[in-house]
């Protein structure tokens, strides 16, 4: 079941990011291309927890599903927003900062030492294999004696949190800032539902998008407290509703002049709205 979910992740995250990718293509619109990126990096992490599930968890599978599930997409995700709310030049100086965030994590992730190496099928947690000690196979009779007598022989570095952090920032702010401007752009369109008849169907696909990225948020608070067997369902939940925001906010009215897509209304009004997918 847990396979199954993981491979529901990955193809709703890669037709997710095959839709951004055209509609920047067809629109431009750097949101589009920032939404695309997190999509992409969304489908590599549940790929990668696909694969941890079927085949066994190894070091390196889990450093790509820890990379880019947990420390990268939802801060991409947030760009977008940045970009659509703010404009260009906020947009620029969030990607120039995120760019060297992205770096700073690839390298954390690549020198930070795995303190306790995943194995089996079972989801590991940062928690787990970043952690600051780890505890070998200790001596003989070692075991017979209270944990503090045992201390020289555990094995303590503080560098190996190092990707924990990273994870924590960079979801507090994308969550923070994806979350933070949906709501704000569903009361927005609320307001206006009865002089806009667009207006209830963009704040249902905000409250969505809100709905799905908290979902993804909750699916890795569980992770960091050590429960990561909810992971495979938070995440085809999560992407799935947030995908289908996505989908609710841009769907073509019957009356809708023809958009040249077939699939998505162009911008009316007040386009600089955060969850108006233009």
């Amino acid at each position: 079941m847990s396979v199954a979910l993981g491979i529901v992740a990955t193809a709703v995250a890669a037709v997710f990011a095959l839709s951004m990718f055209r509609r920047y293509r067809i629109r431009g619109g750097k949101h589009h291309a920032a939404w695309g990126i997190s999509m992409i990096m969304f489908a590599v992490a549940s790929a990668a927890l696909t694969a941890g599930l079927a085949f066994g968890w190894n070091s390196e599978i889990f450093k790509v599903y820890y990379l880019f599930g947990a420390i990268l997409n939802v801060p991409y995700l947030g760009l977008g927003n940045v970009y659509l709310l703010w404009g260009d030049r906020a947009g620029y100086v969030g990607q120039l900062i995120l760019g060297a965030f992205l770096v700073a994590s690839v390298v954390t992730i690549l020198t930070a030492p795995v303190t306790n190496p995943p194995s089996g099928s079972e989801i590991p947690s940062g928690k787990e294999v970043y952690a600051s000690e780890s505890h070998p196979a200790l001596p003989a009779g070692c075991e017979e004696v209270r944990p503090p007598d045992c201390l020289p022989f555990v094995k303590r570095d503080p560098v190996a949190v190092l990707p924990r952090v990273f994870a924590v920032f960079g979801n507090i702010f994308g969550t923070l800032m994806v979350v933070g401007s949906t709501v704000t752009s569903a009361i927005r369109f609320l307001r206006r539902r009865k002089t806009d008849p667009f207006a209830g169907r963009l704040a249902l696909g905000n409250i969505l998008i809100a709905a799905g990225v908290m979902i993804v948020a909750s699916g890795g608070t569980s992770a960091r407290l050590g429960t990561t067997s909810v992971l495979p369902m938070t995440l085809a939940a999560g992407v799935s509703v947030i995908y289908s925001g996505f989908r609710v906010a841009s769907r073509k009215l019957a009356d809708d002049a023809e958009s040249g897509d077939g699939e998505s209304i162009e911008p009316q009004g007040e386009s600089e709205a955060p969850g108006d997918p233009q």
